[in-house]
């Protein structure tokens, strides 16, 4: 998505999953959308260091609102070329091992 506002229309949009995604706040993504998240959660993870410059900066430290919240992410029907097996996950994005379900974000809290 580049930033526009979209101005609606009557397309449908198919084979697409948007579930299980974290906003700061419920009206951070736009009712007008052609495309509506679905299962969303709501809050500030409170991040390390907001701001920063390194990855680590952003580990959430708000652990009740991503511990376990994330989901594997499912395979997309009819799909011959991109996710068609799935996406299952093994670490996170600095190398730590994925225990049980995910958390929501990019970094695993061990």
């Amino acid at each position: 998505m580049d930033g526009r506002k979209n101005e609606g229309g009557t397309g449908i949009i198919d084979n697409v999953t948007f579930t299980n995604n974290l906003f700061l706040k419920k009206d951070y993504w736009p009712e007008d959308a052609l495309i509506q998240p679905l299962n969303s959660v709501f809050g500030d993870v409170l991040f390390l260091k907001r701001g920063g410059t390194n990855i680590q900066d952003y580990t959430p430290t708000g652990i009740d609102l991503v511990r376990d919240k994330g989901i594997n992410i499912p395979t997309i029907e009819g799909d011959a070329k991109g996710l068609y097996l799935g996406l299952p996950l093994r670490e996170d994005l600095l190398g730590n091992p994925i225990n049980g379900l995910p958390d929501m974000g990019a970094i695993e809290l061990n």
